[in-house]
């Protein structure tokens, strides 16, 4: 398993369950917002967005986030064989358009 975090930290599967076991990093919150899964033979490829909040150490974490998992099967089971995501911006306002001048005449 390659892992790479929305802040661009990569880990492999030791150290990344290593964290959620001692606690280090803690999941909160997670909301699965969209899922597109497509399948390729022995392998399966899982994107969308997910509401996130995450602590790790003294850093809280709420994002919302775009992201790609890949699984493969082997040894006859689905296994997550590597995973990024990316954080997305912040919803903006929309944005209204002004109004035309009135017509002097």
């Amino acid at each position: 398993l390659e892992y790479g975090h929305a802040n661009g930290v990569v880990e492999g599967k030791a150290a990344f369950l290593g964290r959620l076991a001692s606690g280090a990093l803690r999941y909160r919150e997670l909301r699965a917002e969209t899922l597109d899964v497509r399948a390729l033979g022995d392998a399966v490829l899982a994107s969308g967005t997910t509401a996130v909040r995450a602590e790790s150490g003294t850093n809280v974490v709420a994002a919302t986030l775009r992201y790609l998992a890949v699984y493969a099967f082997r040894d006859g089971r689905w296994q997550l064989t590597a995973y990024q995501s990316a954080a997305l911006p912040p919803p903006t306002a929309p944005v209204t358009p002004p109004k035309p001048a009135a017509d002097p005449r």
